[in-house]
């Protein structure tokens, strides 16, 4: 059983650390080298290129090995390789080619042996487990170990990768140039560790414009789509839809829900609905100027006052609603014919009536 350490030894133990400055300080602190750190971003983000960066940097606190196990030795990794200046490290860092595990533990457990390793990339460690990963911890305790992996929706790709990370004493998130460093050696109140540090200022730039507008553009078109979408469950009640009949429309596009449809398609279904409830206004508004007219027939018939509001009152009357324009289209068509008959009766009675009474004189 390893003995317990007291308060006393917890805070008086003296720990080897690199001592960083410039840039490399503020973004990294003062840490050790030893335990595990991982690098992680997208395809084209200056990952590989930081990585490098790092490598030559940190080479002159300790030997780094470099193993390449996605591209090997390569001509697009020797472009990268002269681009940060790499023979300015020396023998301080050496390319290992697609060396397997198994080789690079036998190397690790030479004398005079590499400090640091980078391992790149976690996604062709085939076959490594999380175990296997303690284990490795575990036998080399005094080395360094940074992991490179691939992004997948901003955070490492795929389970090993991401336990990498919750255990990693440095976090490195590379997007557009810039590495976003958390590291377990900031010293706030020295202003050591946490600060972004950037690999390329002319394409950081642009790239966090561009996306900065790309974001501007996109909370646009939410908006937008927002609004249009508002307006298509408006217009939807306004035409008397059903609910069936907007699960028709909504399926038709593919879709199980209206807010997944196309800004641009909702927008051109809002203008077909909308022409559709201007086409039913109008007819609608035929409809009514009909029956009043019949209506106003009518009352004139029976010598009743026929001005509008009467008219409108007696429709309103006869059709059971309270509103004059509220009245529905079957039910205007319903009283128009209702009240022509009445009006025909009326007007055959009257006609029988005056033939009659030119009888009955003669």
């Amino acid at each position: 059983m390893a003995r317990s350490l007291s308060n006393r030894d917890v805070l008086s133990t003296k720990f080897d650390v690199a001592d960083f400055s410039g840039a490399w300080l503020r973004s990294f602190g003062r840490p050790e080298l030893r335990g595990s750190w991982i690098i992680w971003g997208g395809s084209g983000s200056g990952k590989t290129t930081f990585t490098l960066m790092l490598c030559k940097y940190i080479s002159q606190f300790g030997k780094v090995a470099y193993n390449s196990l996605e591209q090997g030795l390569s001509l697009s990794l020797q472009m990268a390789w002269k681009r940060v200046g790499m023979q300015e490290a020396g023998s301080g860092v050496m390319l290992l080619s697609k060396e397997p595990l198994t080789e690079l533990k036998n190397r690790l457990k030479k004398q005079k042996s590499p400090r640091i390793i980078v391992i790149d990339s976690v996604q062709y460690l085939v076959g490594f487990r999380l175990s296997d990963y303690v284990s490795l911890m575990r036998e080399f305790p005094q080395k360094l170990f940074i992991w490179i992996a691939h992004e997948d929706s901003g955070q490492p790709d795929g389970k090993l990768a991401k336990q990498i990370r919750y255990d990693a004493d440095v976090k490195i998130h590379v997007e557009g140039f810039r590495a976003q460093v958390t590291t377990r050696y900031e010293n706030a109140e020295q202003q050591e560790g946490g600060a972004d540090f950037i690999i390329w200022e002319q394409g950081a730039k642009q790239y966090w414009i561009d996306k900065l507008s790309y974001v501007k553009t996109m909370k646009q078109m939410d908006d937008l789509h927002a609004k249009v979408l508002r307006k298509f469950h408006t217009l939807c009640s306004i035409s008397g839809m059903s609910a069936d009949d907007k699960a028709t429309v909504v399926a038709s596009y593919g879709v199980d829900s209206s807010a997944d449809i196309d800004t641009h398609d909702l927008i051109d279904l809002c203008n077909a609905i909308s022409q559709q409830v201007d086409n039913r206004s109008g007819m609608m508004d035929k409809l009514r100027k009909r029956l009043i007219a019949c209506i106003g027939s009518y009352l004139e018939s029976l010598h009743y006052r026929n001005d509008i509001s009467v008219i409108k009152g007696v429709a309103c009357r006869a059709s059971g609603y309270y509103d004059f324009n509220k009245i529905p289209e079957d039910r205007l068509r319903s009283l128009y014919n209702a009240f022509r008959v009445y009006k025909k009766d009326m007007d055959t009675v009257c006609d029988l009536a005056l033939q009659a009474l030119k009888g009955d004189r003669q």
